[in-house]
């Protein structure tokens, strides 16, 4: 979180004496509080507060800084350190509790507050909260039977009316479209042999990671030569196969040195797009035993899936992309695909049609969610071949560990 040209994490004791100083008053983006407490009022808003920063442009609040009054006795927006020193006795537990009352009151859950350091000025305890701005859906207080948008004005927070509360939804609705129809096309593309000869006939798994947050916007110097070694280092092909790369139209391009004009060979590839995209395709969960039936063996399917995620979310941490994400996963060429189970000898059902695509589903960021969310994925998988799900052992077998 940047505030007047500086990350929140680094602010010093100086930085908030210049505030002072200045007499630089609350704004749009900037809010003080005298201290933190955690009664039912306190609580409701604090909640409130980050709230409104969140569904606005973000910004900070400072704990630990009274405010001037008037002559009539009302705040100023004024900050001043208080008449009675403030006290913090556990700032590490006091941190967490913020996070975790902000996590249980929000929906979508408000994640990524940063804090500065614990700061000290004539033995008065001060802290700055840093909120990020929403990058996709406004987020809503749910607390003590309230369900209500808050937003920020230059002189504090207001509830959303019904007008900005639709342009809101009406403009992630517009980017879920947008996706969707990039998702459908690469497919398209990926079964023509239009971007890589010889793979549109292949039994394939397609996988796209789309941040949501980032679709519309481009890498910074997708080019240079720090970023590439990036990719070439963290984006490694589904099997971890010898690889080559190279740049190309749609972008950044890692792919298995086998063959592509061998049938079923597998060609394992990773393209990461300028708008932040990531498409993995890969046949290495699939093999043809006997001719017209090829099988999904599910370890592999899993174990490829995870070190997908997991390696994407190390590259998007890298380069400053953030949560949410969106996640497509498609077959290709699966009719009489049998699937067999992690022990590789049962086979659990065929399926009949052609293709099979997965419902597209949104990673939020919690990682309880996450697992949930692929968690299902995956059931639906398990049910098209007539099973009741993949069981909730094989899942965590390979899942219980992700690390995003």
């Amino acid at each position: 979180m940047i505030f007047r040209g500086k990350k929140v994490e680094v602010y010093l004791e100086n930085d908030i004496q210049i505030l002072i100083n200045n007499k630089v008053p609350e704004s749009k983006d900037l809010d003080y509080k005298r201290d933190i407490k955690f009664d039912e009022r306190s609580k409701t808003e604090l909640i409130y507060d980050i709230c409104s920063f969140y569904n606005t442009e973000g910004g900070c609040l400072i704990i630990g800084l009274d405010e001037e009054k008037d002559e009539e006795g009302k705040n100023t927006g004024i900050p001043k350190l208080p008449d009675t020193k403030i006290s913090v006795l556990n700032f590490d537990q006091t941190i967490l509790r913020i996070e975790e009352t902000v996590k249980q009151t929000t929906n979508p859950q408000i994640t990524g507050l940063t804090f500065s350091r614990f700061l000290k000025i004539d033995d008065s305890d001060i802290f700055i909260i840093g909120i990020p701005k929403t990058k996709t859906l406004p987020s809503m207080v749910t607390y003590n039977n309230i369900n209500r948008f808050y937003k920020r004005k230059s002189n504090g927070k207001y509830t959303l009316d019904t007008y900005e509360l639709y342009e809101a939804f009406l403009q992630i609705g517009l980017k879920e479209e947008q996706i969707n129809d990039f998702v459908k096309q690469r497919q398209k593309n990926i079964l023509d042999n239009r971007f890589w000869k010889s793979i549109g006939n292949l039994h394939s798994v397609v996988i796209h990671m789309i941040p949501l947050s980032f679709f519309n916007s481009t890498i910074d110097n997708f080019s240079g030569d720090h970023l590439k070694n990036i990719f070439i280092n963290q984006l490694k092909v589904p099997g971890h196969h010898s690889y080559s790369y190279r740049y190309c139209l749609e972008g950044f391009h890692l792919f298995s040195n086998g063959p592509s004009d061998v049938p079923h060979q597998i060609i394992p590839y990773n393209l990461i797009f300028r708008n932040g995209c990531i498409e993995s395709f890969t046949n290495e969960a699939m093999y043809e035993m006997e001719a017209g039936k090829p099988n999904l063996y599910s370890d592999e399917l899993l174990r490829i899936l995870k070190e997908q995620l997991e390696n994407n979310f190390k590259l998007y941490k890298t380069i400053g992309i953030d949560f949410p994400f969106y996640l497509s996963i498609k077959f290709n060429h699966t009719r009489n695909l049998g699937l067999i189970d992690n022990s590789g000898t049962r086979l659990i059902g065929r399926f009949e049609y052609n293709h099979l695509e997965l419902p597209i589903s949104l990673l939020t960021g919690e990682m309880t969610e996450v697992k949930k969310q692929i968690k299902n994925m995956l059931d639906i998988l398990w049910q098209s071949f007539g099973a009741n799900e993949c069981s909730q052992f094989e899942f965590d077998k390979v899942f219980g560990d992700l690390n995003l």
